[in-house]
C-alpha cells in the first residue's frame, strides 16, 4: 500500500466520527464553548482548526513540552476531517492568535494561584503584570475562595487589610499567616500555651484602601517551637474550644504542599525550562491557562486512581507517572470505538497501584542555602601549585 492510499484511508476513517469524543471524558465540551462565549470569541466561518479544538492544542501543549505545536495537533487528533489529513505549521499559530486577549507591554507575567491540599486541585488563579504585587492579585482571589474554608498564606501575603477583607467577604473563610517580623500587637488575654487573643494597630494607608478596614484587627496568635525555632502564626480562628491551638499549629506545615505543585508544574511539566513556548504577551497568558488547566485535568485523573486505592490520597501518587499515562490514554483514544472509551476510562482509573508513592522521608540534613555556583573555575592561591 503506498503512503497516499494510507493517509486517504486515515482520513475517511477520521471523517467517520467526532473528534471530541475521544477527548470529552476529560473536559466538557459544553464547558468549553461555554467560556468561549463569555470571553466574547467566537467562530464565525468554519475553521480547519476552530476555538474548541485550540483550546485542546494550549492543553497538549503543556502536556508535551518538547513536541512542536502541528505534531500535537495531529497526534491528539483536533482538527477538523477534511482532503488533507494533517495541518500546517503554521496555521497553528495563526489559529491560537484568534485567542488574543488585549496587547500588553512585556511578555512576562506574574501569577497567583490557589491549592486544595489533598488532592493538588488549583482552585483559583490570578495573572498581572510586573507591576503588579502578589498582594494585589490575592484580592482578586478572594470571591473565588468558598466559605467554611482556610487559607494557608505565604508570609509575603501579610497585610492586615487583604486579611480582614478575607474574613468579611463570606461565611467563616479562615486564614492562617506567619506573624511579621518586628509587629506590633497587644496581648488581649491568654487562650492556654503559647495561645493568646492579640489585637493590631492598622495603618492610615490601609484604611484608606480598605474601606471596611477599622482601627484595629482582633485576631489569634500562636506561638510554637519546630526543631528549636520559635514561629510565630497569626490567625482568624479565634475560637479555642472549635480550633485547638496545638492542631492549627500543625496544619500550617502543610502550606508547602503548594510548592510541591509548583515543582510539578515547572519541572516535570515545563522540563525546568526557563520560558515558555510563546512570544507574545497575549499568547504567553494564554499558555498558561493551558498549564493551570492541563495540571488540574491529570490531578483530576490522580483523583479517580486514589478512590480504587485503600487509605491513599491524592497527593500520594507520582504526578509524572500520571501525567504520562493520561497523555498516552489521549494518544490511545484516537484510535478507539466510542463504544470502548468508558471501558478504557475505567483501565486508566484503576492503575493507582502502579503510581503510588513510598512514603515520604524526613529531612536527613538540615536545610542550608546552597553556593551559588560559578561560571569560571576559582583561581588557585599563590602558595598552591598547578600540575
Amino acid at each position: 500500500m503506498h503512503i497516499g492510499q494510507a493517509l486517504d484511508l486515515v482520513s475517511r476513517y477520521d471523517s467517520l466520527r467526532n473528534p471530541l469524543t475521544s477527548l470529552g471524558d476529560y473536559l466538557d465540551p459544553e464547558l468549553i464553548s461555554r467560556c468561549l462565549a463569555e470571553s466574547g470569541t467566537v467562530t464565525l466561518r468554519k475553521r480547519r482548526l476552530p476555538l474548541e479544538m485550540m483550546v485542546w492544542c494550549i492543553v497538549g501543549m503543556a502536556l508535551e513540552r518538547k513536541e512542536p505545536l502541528h505534531q500535537i495537533v495531529n497526534r491528539l487528533d483536533i482538527m477538523l476531517p477534511g482532503n488533507r489529513p494533517f495541518v500546517a505549521p503554521s496555521a497553528v499559530i495563526q489559529a491560537r492568535q484568534t485567542h488574543a486577549g488585549n496587547p500588553a507591554l512585556y511578555p512576562q507575567v506574574k501569577m497567583v494561584c490557589q491549592m486544595e491540599l489533598t488532592s493538588h486541585l488549583l482552585t483559583a488563579a490570578a495573572f498581572g503584570t510586573m507591576k503588579n504585587s502578589e498582594n494585589e492579585l490575592a484580592e482578586q482571589l478572594i470571591e473565588q475562595t468558598g466559605d467554611n474554608t482556610l487559607t494557608l498564606m505565604d508570609k509575603g501575603y501579610y497585610s492586615l487589610g487583604l486579611l480582614n477583607g478575607w474574613s468579611l467577604a463570606g461565611e467563616h473563610r479562615h486564614w492562617m499567616i506567619p506573624l511579621r517580623k518586628g509587629a506590633q500587637y497587644e496581648e488581649l488575654r491568654k487562650l492556654g500555651k503559647g495561645d493568646h487573643l492579640v489585637k493590631l494597630k492598622t495603618s492610615p494607608q490601609a484604611r484608606k484602601k480598605w474601606p471596611g478596614l477599622g482601627n484595629e484587627v482582633t485576631a489569634r496568635l500562636l506561638t510554637v517551637t519546630r526543631k528549636g525555632k520559635v514561629c510565630h502564626l497569626l490567625t482568624s480562628m479565634t475560637d479555642a474550644m472549635r480550633f485547638p491551638g496545638g492542631e492549627m499549629a500543625d496544619l500550617y506545615s502543610n502550606r508547602w504542599e503548594i510548592e510541591l505543585g509548583y515543582r510539578e508544574i515547572k519541572q516535570t511539566m515545563q522540563l525546568s525550562r526557563l520560558t515558555l513556548r510563546s512570544k507574545k504577551p497575549e499568547l504567553v497568558e494564554q499558555e498558561l491557562w493551558g498549564v493551570l488547566l492541563a495540571y488540574n485535568l491529570v490531578r483530576y485523573q490522580m483523583i479517580k486512581m486514589a478512590e480504587h486505592l485503600k487509605g491513599y490520597w491524592p497527593n500520594q501518587l507520582s504526578f509524572s507517572e500520571s501525567c504520562g499515562m493520561v497523555m498516552r490514554m489521549l494518544m490511545t483514544l484516537q484510535g478507539a470505538s466510542p463504544g470502548r472509551i468508558p471501558e478504557l476510562m475505567r483501565d486508566l482509573a484503576s492503575m493507582g497501584q502502579l503510581v503510588k508513592l513510598p512514603t515520604r522521608r524526613g529531612r536527613a540534613f538540615p536545610r542550608v542555602v546552597k553556593e551559588r555556583p560559578w561560571k569560571y573555575p576559582t583561581a588557585p592561591k599563590k602558595s598552591q601549585s598547578v600540575a
